[in-house]
């Protein structure tokens, strides 16, 4: 119901930007993981969001090595070279975001990351 909708393959997914999320304990979990907590919601959760239920649900999903995922507002100078940026199976790479630094130096890992992380 999104005005351009026809003029290309589009994915649409829930809006987890306006969900609360409820954890449920996995198997064989006694407690919660460290700094998780029982409830959540966060408007941030759309893009990761939106990347699950496409790699589970999109047949196109299925026949891709790697997805680049990026703002509508960003450019691209050089080509780019997954291997040589560290992409593998299972493992997210990503731009350095220079406003976190401070939550860093700060302690905000020790938030969500047990000591010995």
């Amino acid at each position: 119901s999104y005005r351009g909708m026809g003029i290309g393959n589009t994915f649409v997914h829930v809006n987890y930007a306006r969900m609360t999320h409820r954890r449920k304990p996995q198997p064989g979990e006694t407690k919660r993981p460290y700094g998780s907590r029982e409830t959540d919601g966060s408007p941030s959760y759309n893009k990761p969001g939106s990347i699950m239920h496409w790699v589970q649900e999109s047949e196109e999903a299925k026949h891709v090595d790697y997805v680049l995922y990026i703002d509508a507002d960003m450019l691209l100078r050089l080509p780019m070279d997954p291997i040589a940026m560290g992409v593998k199976r299972g493992v997210v790479v990503s731009e350095h975001v220079g406003y976190l630094d401070e939550g860093l130096r700060s302690g905000l890992t020790a938030q969500f990351l047990p000591p010995e992380a």
